[in-house]
Protein backbone atom coordinates (compact mmCIF):
# COMPACT_ATOMS: atom_id res chain seq x y z
CA UNK A 1 0.00 0.00 0.00
CA UNK A 2 0.90 3.34 -0.81
CA UNK A 3 0.31 6.36 1.55
CA UNK A 4 0.72 10.28 0.78
CA UNK A 5 1.42 11.91 3.08
CA UNK A 6 2.67 15.79 3.59
CA UNK A 7 5.31 17.49 5.30
CA UNK A 8 3.71 20.47 6.14
CA UNK A 9 2.10 21.81 9.71
CA UNK A 10 -1.19 22.88 7.68
CA UNK A 11 -1.50 18.91 7.14
CA UNK A 12 -0.82 17.34 10.12
CA UNK A 13 -4.16 16.18 10.58
CA UNK A 14 -4.87 14.65 7.61
CA UNK A 15 -1.17 13.16 7.63
CA UNK A 16 -1.82 11.71 10.88
CA UNK A 17 -4.74 10.19 9.48
CA UNK A 18 -3.35 8.54 6.51
CA UNK A 19 -0.79 6.50 8.91
CA UNK A 20 -3.24 4.97 11.35
CA UNK A 21 -4.88 3.98 8.22
CA UNK A 22 -2.37 2.29 6.58
CA UNK A 23 -1.15 0.79 9.65
CA UNK A 24 -4.79 -0.89 10.08
CA UNK A 25 -4.69 -1.65 6.67
CA UNK A 26 -1.62 -3.39 6.98
CA UNK A 27 -2.86 -5.44 9.86
CA UNK A 28 -5.64 -7.09 7.40
CA UNK A 29 -5.34 -10.55 7.01
CA UNK A 30 -7.15 -12.62 4.56
CA UNK A 31 -7.39 -16.52 4.86
CA UNK A 32 -8.79 -18.32 1.17
CA UNK A 33 -12.19 -20.58 2.15
CA UNK A 34 -13.38 -22.91 -0.44
CA UNK A 35 -17.07 -21.91 -0.99
CA UNK A 36 -18.16 -25.33 -1.05
CA UNK A 37 -21.86 -26.26 -0.64
CA UNK A 38 -21.86 -28.81 2.35
CA UNK A 39 -24.72 -30.90 1.05
CA UNK A 40 -23.11 -30.92 -2.61
CA UNK A 41 -19.51 -32.30 -0.54
CA UNK A 42 -21.34 -34.95 1.26
CA UNK A 43 -23.40 -36.22 -2.24
CA UNK A 44 -19.89 -36.20 -3.52
CA UNK A 45 -18.41 -38.78 -0.93
CA UNK A 46 -21.22 -40.72 -0.89
CA UNK A 47 -21.19 -41.27 -4.98
CA UNK A 48 -17.64 -41.75 -4.23
CA UNK A 49 -18.11 -44.64 -1.62
CA UNK A 50 -21.08 -46.13 -4.25
CA UNK A 51 -18.28 -46.54 -6.73
CA UNK A 52 -15.68 -48.20 -4.56
CA UNK A 53 -18.78 -50.97 -2.38
CA UNK A 54 -19.64 -51.53 -6.42
CA UNK A 55 -16.23 -52.56 -7.37
CA UNK A 56 -15.65 -54.59 -4.11
CA UNK A 57 -19.37 -56.40 -4.93
CA UNK A 58 -17.83 -57.04 -8.53
CA UNK A 59 -14.48 -58.47 -6.91
CA UNK A 60 -16.19 -60.50 -4.84
CA UNK A 61 -18.45 -62.10 -7.24
CA UNK A 62 -16.13 -62.62 -10.04
CA UNK A 63 -17.48 -60.24 -12.54
CA UNK A 64 -14.47 -57.79 -12.50
CA UNK A 65 -11.91 -59.76 -14.69
CA UNK A 66 -8.79 -57.68 -14.99
CA UNK A 67 -9.14 -57.51 -10.96
CA UNK A 68 -9.94 -61.28 -10.87
CA UNK A 69 -6.92 -62.13 -13.31
CA UNK A 70 -4.67 -60.13 -11.31
CA UNK A 71 -5.86 -62.81 -8.64
CA UNK A 72 -5.06 -65.35 -10.04
CA UNK A 73 -1.81 -64.52 -11.54
CA UNK A 74 -0.40 -63.43 -7.72
CA UNK A 75 -1.30 -66.28 -6.81
CA UNK A 76 0.43 -68.77 -9.38
CA UNK A 77 3.30 -66.38 -8.57
CA UNK A 78 2.76 -67.44 -4.92
CA UNK A 79 2.84 -71.02 -5.83
CA UNK A 80 6.21 -70.97 -7.73
CA UNK A 81 7.62 -68.84 -5.03
CA UNK A 82 6.66 -71.33 -2.11
CA UNK A 83 8.00 -73.57 -4.53
CA UNK A 84 11.24 -72.08 -5.05
CA UNK A 85 11.03 -72.33 -1.50
CA UNK A 86 10.67 -75.96 -0.52
CA UNK A 87 13.69 -76.18 -3.24
CA UNK A 88 16.28 -74.32 -1.62
CA UNK A 89 15.47 -76.00 1.85
CA UNK A 90 15.93 -79.20 0.39
CA UNK A 91 19.21 -77.90 -1.08
CA UNK A 92 20.46 -76.01 2.33
CA UNK A 93 19.55 -79.39 4.25
CA UNK A 94 22.13 -80.97 1.71
CA UNK A 95 24.41 -78.27 1.98
CA UNK A 96 24.40 -78.67 5.95
CA UNK A 97 24.78 -82.36 5.94
CA UNK A 98 27.76 -82.14 3.90
CA UNK A 99 29.00 -79.47 5.89
CA UNK A 100 29.16 -81.63 8.79
CA UNK A 101 30.09 -84.35 7.26
CA UNK A 102 33.68 -82.24 5.94
CA UNK A 103 33.77 -80.48 9.43
CA UNK A 104 33.99 -84.71 10.94
CA UNK A 105 36.68 -85.74 7.82
CA UNK A 106 38.20 -82.59 9.07
CA UNK A 107 38.30 -83.34 12.98
CA UNK A 108 39.71 -86.84 11.65
CA UNK A 109 42.52 -85.02 9.75
CA UNK A 110 43.51 -83.21 12.33
CA UNK A 111 43.82 -86.00 15.01
CA UNK A 112 46.15 -88.33 12.10
CA UNK A 113 48.23 -84.87 12.43
CA UNK A 114 48.83 -84.77 15.79
CA UNK A 115 49.48 -88.32 15.88
CA UNK A 116 52.18 -88.36 13.18
CA UNK A 117 53.79 -85.30 14.46
CA UNK A 118 53.95 -86.95 18.01
CA UNK A 119 55.86 -89.72 15.92
CA UNK A 120 58.12 -87.54 14.17
CA UNK A 121 58.98 -85.98 17.64
CA UNK A 122 59.32 -89.49 19.22
CA UNK A 123 61.89 -90.72 16.04
CA UNK A 124 63.68 -87.23 16.69
CA UNK A 125 63.69 -88.06 20.30
CA UNK A 126 65.76 -91.32 19.42
CA UNK A 127 62.70 -94.11 20.36
CA UNK A 128 63.24 -96.71 17.51
CA UNK A 129 59.97 -97.59 15.40
CA UNK A 130 58.79 -100.45 16.85
CA UNK A 131 58.61 -98.59 19.93
CA UNK A 132 56.46 -95.80 18.57
CA UNK A 133 53.84 -98.07 16.64
CA UNK A 134 53.83 -100.52 20.26
CA UNK A 135 52.84 -96.97 22.47
CA UNK A 136 50.67 -95.96 18.94
CA UNK A 137 48.34 -99.27 19.39
CA UNK A 138 47.85 -99.40 22.82
CA UNK A 139 46.38 -95.86 22.88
Amino acid sequence: MIACVSPADTNAEETLNTLKYANRARNIQNKAVINRDPVGAQMQRMRSQIEQLQSELLFYRGDAGGAFEELQILKHKISLLEASNAELQRELKERRVTCESLSQRACDAQVEKDQLILKIESIRNGKSWDEIESNSNQV
